[in-house]
């Protein structure tokens, strides 16, 4: 099945919202982010 643009964007803005959602829950600043790598594979690396 092929998706709208608006789907997909609707589908990158879902995974954004539950990501600063799980961000913020973890307690997980920008600047954490920008200096850990461990916590930017952990965010960028879907799960198995």
């Amino acid at each position: 099945m092929k998706y709208s643009d608006k789907q997909r964007l609707e589908k990158i803005a879902d995974y954004c919202e539950k990501l600063l959602d799980f961000l913020s829950e973890k307690h997980i600043t920008r600047q954490t982010l920008m200096d850990d790598y461990i916590v930017q594979w952990a965010v960028t690396t879907p799960a198995l």
